[in-house]
């Protein structure tokens, strides 16, 4: 069975949300055992899943919607990258309020992470607008 170029796509973009979200839980289990080593290993599959994931998002947007409108399509999906910097502001009024817990952190990424993952299908299959 051949699959489709955009299942393909997907699959990669599920793998990245994935690794962040096993980074995320080592994150937790790590603090919850006060291991390091897990702590450690958490923040590098986060790396991992980070840093992956403007290329794969790059290819997925030219692999699903074409080159046409490359650069609008790609400006839409850059959008998660100022979404993620109003996180980030928030998340440091959330450990302020929490009393410099990190575990508040880590529990509110899964919570921010998980929706991300379900839409994230959903989104792949939509055309965006042609300007």
């Amino acid at each position: 069975i051949r699959k489709c170029k955009s299942e393909i796509t997907l699959c990669n973009i599920l793998t990245i949300c994935l690794l962040m979200l096993a980074g995320i839980a080592l994150l937790i289990v790590g603090a919850l055992a006060n291991s390091a080593v897990l702590i450690i290993l958490g923040l590098v599959l986060g790396g991992v899943s980070y840093g992956g994931s403007s290329s794969a998002y790059s290819a997925a947007i030219k692999r699903v919607y074409g080159g046409k409108d490359y650069s609008a399509n790609y400006g839409f999906a850059n959008l998660s990258m100022g979404l993620g910097a109003l996180i980030s502001a928030f998340s440091g009024i959330v450990l302020d309020a929490h009393g410099g817990d990190y575990m508040s952190i880590f529990v509110m990424s899964a919570i921010f992470l998980v929706p991300i993952l379900l839409c994230g299908g959903g989104l792949m299959k939509v055309k965006l607008p042609r300007y």
